[in-house]
């Protein structure tokens, strides 16, 4: 094959690739752009929690370097996720992000490591994620909320080592089964400053009476049993169980249509949180189905506006009013039988009202 028709078959590859690929909302794909040195250098022989064993640096994104880990955690091989924007002033403050399902990272309607991407792009935070003991690509049993916990809070150890990384301001995001890891890590005293969950179970011995067989499966097999065969396994892993250990301003997102987790659960804590008078602030999405799919940029925005308060990021008056409007509030217009589009506008109302402080 001739110089010139190994270029043209290069640049059909080039096409097609690009044809298959998914932008990310906002975010544009880069070409030609110059790698940077990797930002930690393996271990590959370590075995201390935390160690960085192997980085992979991952396609380019604009503004933002993605690499893929492999670290230690209990003596575990993980595989964890790095993500850290280009444009930061001094050091980042870091976002461990523990996400929802067991073995699939990447739930319909949340790809990870797109939503790593834009979650470290609003802050800017540097981003952490594991995927957790059991999974794809990590040794071990998955605990569903037990010792893979420590995949989140092991990945610590590398926000330190990290030179645009302040890991002095960190905080914990999780969604649906990574609220229950969320929790537990604030329980156990995890050095964390904030936190916020999405569609998390409360009580995990009610979650699992009220979901279906093959998630009910799933959970008993991963905790030894049902709950009648393992009450306390359950109650470790169910905030409403012990409220009292809540001790950083959280942050509580659910929809109110949410089929998975029911609300009842979540205004339950909400009120046991508001009588110990605990700082917290509970977003009710009208409308908003599991892990608020349906109402992803409201949902990021609250997010990222709670994060920039309490780790110091962005002292505007509407992110302080945020953090410090009345705890338990639950936003403005919460009528259930609105149409879609009712309900996209009242829950971009619940968002707008809680970041002006009504």
């Amino acid at each position: 094959m001739t110089g010139i028709m190994r270029r043209a078959a290069l640049a059909a590859c080039l096409v097609l690739a690009a044809s298959a690929a998914l932008p990310l909302p906002s975010l544009a794909m880069t070409t030609g752009t110059r790698p940077r040195p990797l930002p930690i250098t393996p271990m590959p022989a370590s075995r201390g929690d935390g160690d960085v064993t192997g980085i992979t640096r991952l396609d380019a994104v604009a503004g933002v370097d993605r690499y893929r880990l492999r670290y230690r955690s209990d003596g575990l091989a993980i595989q964890g996720y790095l993500v850290i924007p280009r444009e930061i002033a001094g050091r980042a403050a870091v976002i461990l992000f523990a996400h929802g399902g067991s073995d699939d990272p990447g739930r319909p309607g949340l790809p990870l490591l797109d939503y790593l991407t834009r979650l470290a792009a609003s802050g800017p935070f540097v981003v952490l994620a594991t995927d957790y003991r059991g999974s794809a690509g990590s040794e071990g049993h998955d605990e569903f909320g037990g010792a893979d916990v420590n995949d989140v809070v092991n990945l610590l150890p590398i926000a330190r080592r990290l030179a645009m990384a302040d890991a002095d301001r960190v905080g914990m995001l999780g969604f649906s089964r990574g609220a229950i890891d969320t929790y537990v890590a604030i329980r156990r005293g995890a050095p964390l400053q904030a936190a916020a969950v999405v569609s998390g179970p409360t009580d995990l011995a009610r979650t699992y009476e009220q979901t279906g067989l093959r998630v009910r499966t799933q959970i008993s097999g991963m905790l030894g049993g049902t709950p009648e065969q393992r009450p306390e396994a359950y109650r470790l892993r169910s905030a409403l169980d012990w409220p009292e250990k809540i001790g950083i301003p959280l942050l509580i997102l659910h929809g109110d249509k949410d089929d998975r987790v029911a609300l009842t659960g979540v205004q339950r804590l909400d009120a046991e949180l508001t009588a110990l008078n605990k700082p917290h602030r509970l977003l009710v999405f009208p409308g908003g189905k599991h892990m608020l799919h349906n109402f992803g940029a409201q949902r990021d925005q609250a997010i990222a506006a709670w994060f920039k308060q309490q780790l110091r990021i962005d002292p505007s008056p509407r992110s302080d009013r945020l953090a410090s409007g009345k705890a338990g509030d639950q936003g403005k217009g919460h009528d259930r039988d609105q149409s879609r589009d009712g309900d996209a506008a009242r829950a971009e109302s619940v968002v707008t009202a809680v970041l002006d402080g009504q």
